[in-house]
């Protein structure tokens, strides 16, 4: 471990910064293989910053795909030939890690052993993601069926245990850029689930995810190579957050104590799950999502989205259920009035503050609002503390705002035209 300390001085005050920097083990091999003895998982996680999964690839399924190619897997979902320029573009376009997803039971034989030709081309595109400096997960993929079947059958269990030791085994070379993740949103929905199912039930399934993460780091740790300190990680129940928070759940014994959580995270599901505009029986697909409206609103009906990109004027929509908003800007109905401004400079002012800001019409209450600034009364000009040199000397008449309330419905109140 480097350690240096940095002083940094702002006129009286002075402040000390402690910075480690986890050290390399010498090594003469590339940096791809390079192992960081004292790394954490909490700083590689840091590294591997914006991702992206390499799905419908190497983990396509399907008793009509022909398996004489491997390539055939590759495209049989629609996507292309995984080439090194698709990897590269990854990488320039800001990509600093990748998933790859593999479906070994493709290419398995009645012992279980995996097809070598599936085991050149996984590595063949880690070593092109590596090369660009990319940090990389390999798992089992699109196998639960199976998999599920690991805690109580020795056959399943030997399969689960003849792939990973032979991944080990592959891969026991590669330092710090390459993690396993043992499976991919494992469950048990046929003994429990939020919706039914008793609390035993629930200990049922949850412990048999923490037997497969426990097998899995296992495997791993007792394999040759770097694999005795890779990064790894484990599954939460079904990958879903709430669940790392259960008693039931317990992280694996790990020697080497590198470990992190996978989670995927659906919510919510109409932007994360659906297309744009795309509607089914529980809802309607959005193009965007985290927008000070999601914010501040519990729910947006539908419709204030189009009313929005239909608008040719300031329109100002007032919401039900708002929230993480001061009570005193709530109507008496816990309603709340929202503008998503395309005036320039209020616009710049919010993505400054990176929050909504509270504004009102520049006039004492029951006197005619201002069309421009000429038209402020002098009373309100000397109540501000401060008068921004901007769009004084305009003369236009501005257009009044409309009006609209929404209910949780999606009915619609006019009431400012």
């Amino acid at each position: 471990m480097r350690n240096a300390i940095i002083t940094v001085s702002v006129k009286e005050h002075i402040q000390e910064i402690n910075v480690e920097q986890a050290a390399y083990i010498q090594s003469d091999e590339p940096e791809k293989y390079t192992v960081r003895e004292n790394l954490t998982t909490h700083q590689l996680i840091n590294e591997m910053g914006l991702g992206i999964n390499l799905g419908n690839t190497l983990d396509a399924v399907g008793d009509w795909i022909d398996p004489s190619n491997i390539l055939n897997y590759e495209q049989a979902w629609g996507s292309p030939i995984i080439t090194q320029e698709i990897i590269e573009g990854y990488a320039k376009a800001g990509y600093s890690s990748l998933r790859i997803p593999v479906s070994w039971g493709n290419l398995l034989s009645d012992d279980f052993k995996v097809h070598p030709d599936l085991m050149d081309r996984v590595e063949k595109i880690l070593n092109w993601t590596l090369d660009c400096g990319m940090v990389d997960i390999i798992n089992i993929h699109h196998e639960n069926e199976w998999i599920k079947q690991v805690p109580t059958d020795s056959k399943a269990k030997e399969k689960f245990t003849s792939i990973w030791k032979q991944i080990c085994e592959r891969f026991e070379k590669y330092g710090d850029h390459l993690l396993f993740e043992p499976m991919n949103e494992i469950g048990y929905d046929e003994i429990w689930t939020p919706w039914g199912g008793s609390e035993a039930d629930k200990a049922k399934a949850l412990g048999y995810v923490n037997d497969l993460n426990q097998l899995f780091v296992d495997i791993v740790r007792n394999s040759g190579g770097n694999n005795a300190k890779r990064h790894l990680l484990v599954e939460i129940y079904n990958t879903n957050l709430e669940y790392a928070y259960d008693p039931l759940f317990k992280m694996p014994n790990d020697p080497a104590n590198r470990l992190a959580l996978t989670v995927h995270y659906y919510t919510p599901a109409n932007f994360a799950i659906l297309g744009g505009g795309e509607v089914v029986d529980w809802g309607v697909g959005r193009e965007s999502w985290g927008t000070e409206v999601d914010f501040y609103v519990q729910d947006v009906p539908e419709v204030a989205w189009d009313l929005i990109e239909v608008a040719d004027k300031p329109l100002t929509i007032i919401y039900s259920g708002a929230r993480n908003l001061a009570p005193n800007l709530l109507a008496e109905d816990g309603s709340v009035g929202i503008r998503v401004t395309g005036e320039e400079f209020s616009k710049r002012l919010c993505q400054q503050f990176r929050k909504a800001i509270v504004s009102t019409s520049a006039n004492v209450s029951g006197q005619p609002s201002p069309q421009n600034f000429s038209e402020i009364s002098e009373e309100i000009k000397a109540a501000v503390d401060y008068i921004v040199d901007y769009r004084r000397e305009e003369t236009t008449q501005a257009k009044p705002s409309s009006i609209i309330k929404l209910d949780k419905g999606g009915v619609i109140k006019i009431i400012r035209q």
